[in-house]
């Protein structure tokens, strides 16, 4: 699956596979280099290729005490999350753009679709500097991949 001017397509992976040296770890690395803004690597043959049904995704991070509310097929999705924050702060993100970073412990997801009870999605006792970002949401019945 990968994304194109902000629609997302099932198509057939065209990527290389580059090895290399990380700086940082001290370390070989492989990397996949995508020709596509892939979002998943996955086979399964039986998926319809081409553009795929999906939401504009409002917020990509939901942090504790949040609740974010999205709307699909008529169905409202509430994701819910819960958990500790033990420090905030202000860093430079991927796109030049500042934005308030988190750290969060004990965090957990829940989805509530439609009238359906809510369900714990994941959770994650602590995070190592990252956080859980909602990259992709839509499909027949509503997919999320995180």
């Amino acid at each position: 699956m990968y994304e194109q001017h902000g629609e997302y397509y099932l198509g057939k992976a065209d990527f290389k596979i580059e090895k290399g040296f990380d700086d940082c770890s001290g370390d070989s690395l492989v990397s996949i280099i995508s020709k596509n803004k892939t979002i998943i690597f996955m086979e399964y043959p039986s998926l319809k290729l081409g553009k795929t049904k999906s939401l504009k995704i409002k917020k990509d991070k939901i942090w504790t005490t949040e609740k974010v509310t999205n709307t699909f097929n008529n169905i409202n999705y509430v994701l819910r999350a819960e958990g500790k924050v033990l420090s905030s702060e202000i860093i430079s993100a991927d796109n030049n753009k500042e934005e308030v970073f988190k750290k969060v412990a004990s965090y957990k997801l829940y989805l509530t679709a439609g009238n359906t009870t809510e369900k714990l999605l994941l959770t994650e006792q602590s995070f190592n500097d990252t956080f859980v970002v909602l990259l992709f949401a839509g499909d027949g019945k509503l997919d999320f991949y995180f």
